[in-house]
């Protein structure tokens, strides 16, 4: 069996981004690290990279460290670069992981390696600081994740008398810290799980960790390919599959799979591959094992009440008025009889109060009966997306030329995505509207969930018109 012996420490100094401008590597530019119970520790990890000063003269020892800095240390000393995994599908995983952070490839590996899995709730919450017993679990599952046994080092208290404060899933990687040293609690034998863990801490315990790593007992880890059960899939929506995914060779010990949909509003698919069928459209599958990667595509039927993108024109007409309609006699439509086919729809949406904070909340709009059921699809989606967008208002139906007079269009949050025109050559606002994706949170941006939606389910924009700009406007003719 192939063995790679793991790296006593990274030779190159690799900088961590903690603070904007140059930082320091050198221990003896630090002028508060003298006489701290933890300078040897300090000028270690600074020696080998694992640390830099938080500017030119500091290293602030008595600083909390985030979980984004811990999993990057941790991913130094098992010898991973910064450019060894791509980072473009962390987002999918972790809504606050970007991948452009200097933790992203760290997060990247430590989770196709099960050290890591998150908060729950599909955060990673980087920029939280680590608990000492969050520190102990990612140290255990990064041994047990490459094989490695750990020798004591140094005298372990007996037992830590706070035992019972520790949570349940980290009481056996606290009582192997314990056992082998790395962590010997505070004095009086208390461990304080909950307590978070300083800069000087963390030196402390990986200067600690790379002494009592046995590099001997290091396994085969890295996957030479991983394949699935199918490479496509065609499926109808609330249809079931499970994806298996196959790990070569069969002895690395790293089995662990990270599953994730590109498009969760199309398919979603759990931690075991069970992949389940949401909406209309296509999506992939991505199953994920050490560095490699294997995909499957699968496309979900429409259903065959809800619009779908790509439909015609002729399709278009035969949904709504049974037969083909002419632009010209639409506009009669609109101003004739197209009121008469209006329903109320009521749509989840979230909101935001006062104090800033997004709440789940409805909102009614009339549109055309034979879109109610679309219009519904498409709310669901925003509702459902990761940017949680809110929409304070949502209007359909009203008595005018064009399809709104047959609502069969929809303006939402319309102040903050207002009607511009295009006078010598640059947009102006028509009225006192505004449009500012990004900075105001009721602004649609061109690439994000409400643009999305409306597109996987056949409506335009008005956002890419090519005379002018109705950033509130969403309709399906595209008029």
């Amino acid at each position: 069996m192939k063995r790679k012996p793991i790296r006593a420490l990274i030779s190159l100094l690799l900088v961590l981004a903690l603070a904007t401008g140059a930082l320091a590597v050198n221990p003896d530019a630090m002028t508060d690290i003298a006489g701290h119970w933890a300078q040897e520790d300090i000028r270690y990890g600074m020696e080998h990279g694992l640390f830099t000063g938080t500017s030119a003269t500091t290293f602030e020892p008595n600083n909390e460290m985030t979980r984004g800095m811990f999993v990057t240390v941790l991913g130094r000393i098992a010898g991973i670069g910064s450019d060894t995994y791509d980072t473009w599908y962390v987002p999918y995983i972790y809504c606050d992981v970007p991948r452009d952070k200097y933790y992203s490839p760290y997060v990247s590996w430590a989770t196709r390696f099960d050290i890591v899995n998150g908060k729950g709730d599909g955060r990673f919450a980087p920029d939280e600081p680590i608990t000492r017993e969050q520190m102990a679990t990612m140290i255990c599952r990064f041994t047990k994740a490459y094989g490695c046994t750990l020798s004591q080092t140094g005298t372990p208290v007996a037992r830590f008398t706070d035992a019972g404060a520790i949570s349940s899933w980290a009481v056996d990687a606290v009582e192997e810290m314990r056992s082998t040293g790395i962590i010997n609690g505070y004095p009086g034998g208390r461990f304080a799980p909950k307590d978070t863990a300083t800069r000087a801490m963390c030196a402390k315990v990986f200067h600690l960790l790379q002494t009592s790593l046995n590099p001997s007992s290091y396994a085969q880890v890295w996957s030479s390919g991983i394949t699935l059960s199918a490479t496509s899939l065609d499926m109808k929506i609330d249809d079931t599959a499970t994806l298996r995914a196959t790990i070569s060779p069969a002895n690395c010990i790293n089995q662990k799979v990270t599953w994730f949909s590109s498009d969760t509003s199309i398919v979603r698919v759990d931690n075991n591959g069970k992949v389940t069928a949401v909406s209309g459209g296509s999506a992939d599958i991505y199953a994920m094992s050490c560095n490699r990667t294997a995909t499957c595509t699968v496309t979900v039927q429409p259903d065959a009440s809800l619009t779908f993108a790509g439909e015609t024109e002729m399709q278009k007409c035969m949904r709504l008025f049974g037969r083909y309609l002419t632009e010209s006699e639409r506009d009669v439509y609109y101003l004739g009889t197209g009121g008469q086919h209006v329903t109320s729809v009521t749509v989840p949406v979230w909101r935001i109060d006062s104090s800033g904070n997004k709440y789940s909340s409805r909102i009614s709009l009339n549109v055309h009966r034979n879109l109610a059921a679309t219009v519904l699809a498409i709310f669901t989606d925003i509702y459902n997306g990761p940017e949680k967008f809110p929409i304070y208002s949502a209007g359909g139906y009203r008595d005018e030329r064009g399809e709104h007079g047959a609502g069969m269009a929809i303006d939402i949050n319309a102040y903050e995505n207002g009607e511009f025109v295009y006078r010598n050559g640059t947009l102006v606002p028509t009225a006192n509207w505004f449009w500012s994706p990004g900075e105001n949170p009721y602004s649609i941006p061109s690439n994000g969930d409400v643009v999305k939606a409306f597109k996987k389910y056949g409506w335009g924009w008005g956002g890419e018109w090519r005379s002018k700009r109705d950033y509130m406007h969403f309709s399906y003719f595209h008029t």
